[in-house]
């Protein structure tokens, strides 16, 4: 072929360079004399296949892909900022990475991207942060905490609370305030909550500073609220206690 028809022979070989084979795979062909029905496609990128777009037997068209592959050596981590630690937030800042998967141990990574516009709904803003993993050991999707080295500046200005404090009532968190501190005596409160840091709950609202609450025995306080027929957590209005049934044992 390539003495007789040597038009025809670059157009096959041309072809097959279109199909990412390597001079040495066509030598390898050309070699072997025989018609090769399958042979080996290689990626001009080095990575991981992290989606397969076709299945055998399909036809494909010129320029169709067909597997997506991501190089993985270097990975984002994406973080809900709260509109109060924005001011302290700067591209190129360093940031600590942490994950359940390796609780031991920490992944350096800089900030490189703060998004401009914030959501209204979760009075957030998306911050985004580069870390290398070149031993890829951090998957896709998974779940990661960023700590900042003013980490302990940004929690003096909100309020965090214990997960021991907090009732959960499948849509909504409340807690117990003290509101009569001489006779111990409390009042269920519906709080919203934000994030979980290593100290607990950031509340977003709901809580003032200085107020105290429960942290312990929640659970209890609760309970007794409902035999009163006070406001509790499955009880969202107080009834009043039948008579007849306020000395029941």
């Amino acid at each position: 072929l390539k003495e007789s028809q040597p038009e025809l022979y670059r157009a096959v070989r041309n072809k097959l360079k279109l199909w990412k084979l390597s001079e040495e795979q066509i030598q390898q062909i050309e070699k072997s004399g025989q018609v090769r029905e399958n042979f080996p496609v290689y990626a001009n990128v080095s990575g991981t296949v992290t989606e397969i777009m076709v299945k055998a037997g399909d036809y494909i068209n010129q320029g169709s892909p067909m597997f997506k592959i991501t190089n993985l050596n270097t990975v984002w981590a994406v973080f809900d900022a709260y509109e109060n630690q924005v001011s302290l937030l700067k591209e190129g800042q360093k940031i600590d990475i942490i994950t359940k998967a390796y609780p031991d141990k920490k992944f350096d990574a800089k900030i490189s991207f703060i998004d401009p516009l914030l959501n209204s709904a979760t009075r957030t803003v998306k911050v985004r942060a580069v870390l290398q993993n070149t031993k890829g050991q951090l998957k896709p999707g998974m779940f990661v905490t960023g700590n900042l080295g003013l980490r302990s500046k940004i929690i003096n200005d909100m309020i965090v609370i214990p997960e021991s404090a907090v009732l959960w009532t499948g849509e909504r968190s409340v807690v117990y305030v003290k509101t009569d501190p001489e006779n111990l005596t409390f009042a269920m409160r519906e709080i919203t909550l934000g994030d979980l840091l290593n100290d607990g709950y950031v509340v977003l609202s709901g809580l003032e500073k200085g107020e105290e609450i429960v942290t312990n025995g929640t659970f209890t306080i609760d309970a007794a609220a409902q035999l009163k027929g006070k406001k509790s957590m499955m009880n969202e209005k107080a009834e009043k206690v039948m008579a007849g049934h306020e000395n029941h044992n």
